[in-house]
């Protein structure tokens, strides 16, 4: 029983790292473009300015996705009984 909630606690902890991380990621991702916008004549050039915000546009929409599967599994760890969230976890 000890074994379960040290593996939870360490799940947990895991969870909220990968949140900073990604998270701090999509937000230096962000400065780039700005700043790449800013330095366009001199240091980028247009091409490289909109491929940054093709990026940082995908890593913004799969943050919010990283996060809710990281719950959903958070969640998932428990004893599931219920047929259809099995079929659900059983997809994953």
């Amino acid at each position: 029983m000890t074994f379960d909630k040290d593996q939870r606690a360490v799940l947990v902890i895991h969870v909220i790292g990968s949140f900073m991380a990604f998270g701090l990621i999509v937000v230096y991702t962000w400065l780039h473009v700005i700043l790449s916008f800013i330095t366009r004549p001199q240091l980028s050039s247009l091409l490289v300015c909109w491929i940054r915000t093709v990026l940082a546009f995908i890593a913004t929409i799969m943050f919010p996705l990283h996060l809710s599967f990281s719950v959903f599994h958070l969640f998932s760890q428990r004893r599931i009984s219920d047929p259809v969230c099995r079929f659900l976890l059983d997809l994953l």
